[in-house]
C-alpha cells in the first residue's frame, strides 16, 4: 500500500477503528475526509470520519483492553512495544514518505520523526 505513495494518483486510505473494528466508507462507516498534502497539492490520504455515536462502542473497547494490558507483566508490555517499534522500522521509509506528504515535510524529518 504505502510502496507506491509517491505515485500521483495513489491515495492511502485509513478507516476508522470502531470497538475493535476497522471501519471505512464503504464499511458503514462516515464519510471520507481527504488530506491534500500542502506540498503537492493534492489529496495523500483518505481517512473516515466517526459521529459521537461511535463514542460509546470506542470507549467500551478501550476501557476492556486497558483491563487485558492492565493484567501483562512489564516484560509482556515490552515485547509488545518491542514488536511495533520492529514493524515500524520496517516500514520507516513508506510511512516516512506519508508524513512528509501529509505534512509537507522534506524526506528527511519524516524519517526523523520515525528515529525519535
Amino acid at each position: 500500500m504505502l510502496t507506491t505513495i509517491l505515485e500521483p494518483t495513489t491515495v492511502v486510505t485509513a478507516p476508522a477503528l470502531i470497538g475493535g473494528e476497522w471501519v471505512g466508507p464503504d464499511d458503514g462507516g462516515g464519510p471520507a475526509l481527504d488530506r491534500t498534502g500542502p506540498y503537492v497539492r493534492r489529496t495523500v490520504s483518505r481517512a473516515s470520519t466517526t459521529d459521537p455515536a461511535d463514542a460509546a462502542p470506542v470507549g467500551a473497547y478501550a476501557r476492556a483492553a486497558a483491563r487485558r494490558i492492565r493484567r501483562l507483566s512489564p516484560a509482556a508490555r515490552a515485547d509488545i512495544l518491542d514488536r511495533a517499534a520492529r514493524l515500524a522500522v520496517e516500514r520507516r521509509d513508506d510511512v516516512a514518505r506519508l508524513i512528509a506528504l501529509e505534512l509537507g515535510k522534506p524526506l528527511k524529518d519524516g524519517r526523523g520523526e520515525l528515529d525519535r
